[in-house]
């Protein structure tokens, strides 16, 4: 409707105003400016307010999902950039919060180096630690981005991955997606016989 002609776009931008303004709710007021920005509507205020949020926020998911907003609204936004890449710098041990921090940082800046290095460097300290999470996420997403896998699958994952499994499944764990993705990606990088030799 913000987008729309005549009264109805005067009405939604009126109603989105008053949300992004008002509300104490973080998820209204990001999507609020979206709405704003979709609609070239009070730009100035936008970022500022978005500015100043994330200059408030404590909470990483928070950093993420504002410094996101952020550059979404205004293309190239320092503060936005700098938030997301200290994010992933920082971030070691929490796996969900730094690939959220990347896909992030690839949203508002595609050609960021950052983003491919921390995938690249996630595989192959994966690969050297056994992470079978590690290794799904950073294959997925360097996937997502249309990079070449080759480089990053050999004949030494499969047994241990197939050890992951044989543990799932031993103490009946319902979380087997992400060990049989890994065969799955290591299955098209890999000649089939050699696989299937590895595999049974």
């Amino acid at each position: 409707m913000i987008t729309a002609q005549g009264h109805w776009a005067v009405e939604a931008t009126n109603a989105t105003l008053e949300i992004f303004r008002h509300s104490s709710y973080l998820e209204d007021v990001i999507l609020a400016s979206r709405c704003l920005h979709l609609a070239g509507v009070r730009q100035w205020e936008v970022i500022a307010r978005l500015e100043r949020y994330l200059g408030l926020a404590t909470v990483q998911s928070h950093q993420i999902a504002l410094a996101c907003a952020l550059g979404i609204v205004s293309l190239g936004h320092d503060q936005a950039l700098k938030t997301l890449r200290l994010i992933i710098q920082q971030q070691a041990y929490d796996l969900d919060t730094l690939m959220a921090a990347v896909r992030a940082l690839h949203h508002i800046a595609p050609e960021d180096p950052l983003v491919l290095e921390t995938l690249r460097s996630l595989v192959v300290k994966a690969q050297d630690t056994q992470d079978i999470l590690g290794l799904y996420y950073g294959l997925a997403a360097l996937d997502e981005l249309q990079q070449p896998l080759t480089p990053y699958i050999s004949t030494t994952v499969i047994p241990w991955v197939c050890q992951k499994i044989a543990v799932f499944k031993a103490q009946e764990e319902p979380y087997l997606m992400p060990p049989y993705t890994v065969l799955w990606y290591c299955s098209r990088h890999i000649p089939y016989q050699e696989f299937a030799n590895l595999w049974q």
